[in-house]
Formats: C-alpha cells, sequence, structure tokens
C-alpha cells in the first residue's frame, strides 16, 4: 500500500512550482483505484491526522510492540491524553474506507484496513488496560462484597479477554496478507513480536482466572501488582517529543564513578555544534565528538517519562542530550515540573538555567524549574548525565497549554 507516497513524491518531482499542486488525493484514488468519490484519498488523510494529535504525535512501529501491562510485582503509568481521539479516529476513517469502490487494485484496501487496525489496537490496548485495572481495584477494595467485586472481576478479565483476542486475530491477519506479496522467513521474525504479546496479555488473562477461582472459595484477591494490574494514569502536560543525542562515553581515564560523574558535567559534547551555550538550526545536522560522529534522531512516548536504557545500548556512565522548542506568542515566565535519574541540566536558549547532581532516583516533578520564555521561539535541552541503572527524565509543564505543531515543537497557551 505505498502507491500514495510514490505517487506524489512523482508528481511533487514532475511539478516546478513551489506549491502543492491542489486535490492530490481525488486524483490519485481516481486514477490508481477508480475511486471516483475520492474515499481512499480522505480515509488516508483522516488516519494522518493522527500525527499532529499531541501528546501521541507518529506512531512508529515500535510503538506497537511496546509492553502496556506492568511486568509481575511492578507498576506502570500510562499516559491517556487524546488516545480516546486516536480510537475514535481510527473508526471514523475506517468507515470512509469502507465505502470505497474500487475498479483496481482492490487488494490494496485490505493492506490499508489492516494498518488502521493497528492503529487503533494502539489505542484501545491503553484505554482498556487502564479500565481493566480500574476494575481489579475496585474489586479489591470490595472484597467483602462479593456480588460487587465478582463484577468488577468479571469485567476486568473480559476486558483483558477481549484484547488477547483481538491481538490474536491481528496476526492471523497479517500472516494472510504477508503471504500475498513477501517471502515466509521474514513474516515470521515478525510473528515472534506478535507471539510475545499475545503471551503478555494471556499471562494477565491467566492472573485474572486464577484470581477469580481463589476468591470463589473464599481467598483473598491478588494484590495488583501482583496480577500485573498495578496501573495509574498519568499527568496530561509531559512533553513527550524530543530530539535525543547520545550517548557520550565518559573518558576511560578516571579515578572514580564520582570523578567521572564530574567530569560529564562539564564536557561540553555539543562543542562542535555551537555548544551547549549555542542555538541549534538544524537538528538533522550530525554532531562530531572525539573522532565520532553522532546523530539526532527523534523521540516520542506515551508515558510521563523518557526512558532513555530503551533508546542506548551503553548505559553506563554516559550521557545524552534531549532538545526541543517552545513558541511563545508573548515574554512569560512558566514554571516546568522536572525529574531525572539520575543528575541533569536544564538549558534555555543557550544559558544553563538547573543543574542536580544529586544522585535520588527518578521522582516525577521533585525539581521545580522556572522558564523565562521569549516571545517567539525558544531552544529547551536537556542534558542527562547516567550512572549507573535507571536513567531517563521528565518535564511536565502543569499550569498551561501546550499545543503540537511540528517535530519536538510545540506553543504555549496560558
Amino acid at each position: 500500500m505505498n502507491w500514495h507516497g510514490i505517487a506524489f513524491g512523482a508528481e511533487q518531482s514532475w511539478n516546478s512550482a513551489e506549491e502543492l499542486i491542489p486535490d492530490y488525493e481525488s486524483r490519485f484514488s481516481a486514477a490508481i483505484y477508480g475511486d471516483r468519490r475520492n474515499r481512499i484519498g480522505a480515509a488516508i488523510n483522516t488516519i494522518s491526522e493522527i500525527h499532529t494529535f499531541l501528546p501521541v504525535g507518529k506512531l512508529y512501529d515500535k510503538k506497537f510492540w511496546e509492553p502496556v501491562f506492568p511486568d509481575y510485582a511492578r507498576s506502570k503509568e500510562l499516559r491517556l491524553t487524546r488516545w480516546d481521539a486516536v480510537r475514535d479516529q481510527v473508526v471514523k476513517a475506517r468507515q470512509i474506507l469502507n465505502e470505497a469502490q474500487t475498479s483496481t487494485y482492490s487488494a490494496d484496501l485490505d493492506f490499508l484496513d489492516f494498518g488502521m487496525r493497528r492503529v487503533g489496537f494502539l489505542a484501545r490496548i491503553r484505554l482498556e488496560a487502564v479500565e481493566a485495572a480500574a476494575a481489579y481495584e475496585n474489586a479489591c477494595l470490595n472484597q467483602y462484597q462479593p456480588e460487587l467485586a465478582g463484577v468488577e472481576l468479571r469485567k476486568a478479565w473480559q476486558t483483558v479477554a477481549r484484547l488477547n483476542k483481538e491481538m490474536v486475530a491481528l496476526k492471523a491477519d497479517y500472516q494472510q496478507l504477508w503471504l500475498q506479496e513477501n517471502r515466509i522467513y521474514w513474516r515470521d521474525v515478525i510473528l515472534i513480536r506478535y507471539d510475545k504479546m499475545i503471551r503478555e496479555l494471556a499471562d494477565v488473562q491467566v492472573r485474572l482466572e486464577g484470581a477469580i477461582s481463589d476468591y470463589e472459595k473464599g481467598l483473598p484477591l491478588l494484590s495488583p501488582t501482583q496480577a500485573r494490574l498495578d496501573i495509574t494514569v498519568g499527568e496530561d502536560n509531559y512533553l513527550s517529543d524530543w530530539h535525543l543525542i547520545g550517548p557520550f562515553k565518559a573518558d576511560a581515564d578516571y579515578e572514580s564513578w564520582s570523578a567521572a560523574t564530574k567530569q560529564m558535567f562539564a564536557t561540553d559534547y555539543l562543542v562542535a555544534a555551537d555548544g551547549e551555550d549555542g542555538i541549534l538550526t538544524d537538528f538533522n545536522k550530525p554532531v562530531s565528538f572525539a573522532g565520532k560522529k553522532y546523530f539526532w534522531k527523534p523521540y516520542q512516548t506515551d508515558r510521563a517519562a523518557l526512558d532513555l536504557r530503551l533508546e542506548f545500548t551503553e548505559n553506563a556512565l554516559v550521557t545524552a542530550y534531549a532538545g526541543l522548542t517552545l513558541i511563545s506568542d508573548v515574554d512569560r515566565e512558566i514554571k516546568a515540573l522536572v525529574g531525572a535519574d539520575d543528575g541533569l541540566q536544564v538549558i534555555l536558549n543557550g544559558e544553563q538555567i538547573f543543574e542536580k547532581r544529586n544522585y535520588s532516583g527518578y521522582h516525577p516533578g521533585k525539581e521545580v524549574v522556572t522558564l523565562n520564555l521569549k516571545a517567539g521561539s525558544n531552544q529547551l535541552m536537556i542534558k542527562v548525565v547516567q550512572s549507573l541503572e535507571d536513567w531517563g527524565f521528565s518535564v511536565n509543564l502543569p499550569e498551561i497549554t501546550v499545543k503540537k505543531t511540528g517535530a519536538a515543537q510545540f506553543e504555549i497557551h496560558p
């Protein structure tokens, strides 16, 4: 299902004018598929609008494989902002696509619909995981009211079972679609990922079945962490779309870990790109340091904290930077709640305005930092210094409205 992008690129290459040629979608739908009512183009446009939803952003493939339910005996915080809008947008796009009447390449519609279903599942697994967790918590709180607790337990089980059934169906349809145009080998590589997610959902489902069985025998319920349902909803105004670069390794010649972290704080790893006290104008350009080239890459998450261990294989005695742009219509002062593991520096428009060197672990919103924004564009840079184990940070803007306007770019409103 690549005709849309291929045809668009070809048309723009042949067009000498700088502006876009109007009515591309309707002409594309008619020329490629014989869809003269432009249902296919309208459906593609509708699903593409999701990438502007803050904080969902661009839906890279790796987001589909991210675990949503916490590991055993652990808890997890999910952010649900705009995921309900994603779910509704997928329903709308699929309804439009279902109205398409084609004369050629009709099989392509199955591929497009499958992609939409995956996006819809991204939304539902998050929304419904929280629903299942809430139902199970209600059951735990009402253990001495068997009728009420039983209703909540069944609700939690049915929710997880429904998600597992949908994932099994997605796997089956993926296999069928893949074999229409690809070789078996890489299909099996991807199926491993589907199987892993199915096992995760099945494990939660089995834990719920066991909890229900034990409860009916008069035994106490498992704790939410034991049932893998200790899920909470995070705050909404965490900045979740950044440019990342790193990891920059500490010099090998150091007397102690403490000396190494001090050295990393003092080292300007961006010196070849105007430095920490400069303003980066292009996040597409590589940064050279100590004879090695580093490249900025996009990072998006639907969680409060950015877990840098998931992005970088080196996680000991290293440093990374995260940058984004805040656009304000006037000069204004705003409050940012910052958390980090381990140390960090906050750099606004090339000026270091905050530093945390104590290694007390990650506590969201622990540090209060004042951002003095000027009218126009403001570059916010976070330098995160890592010693060992957990590594990440978060920035929350609790008192203002944030609107995503581009890659790692946000407008600030009161």
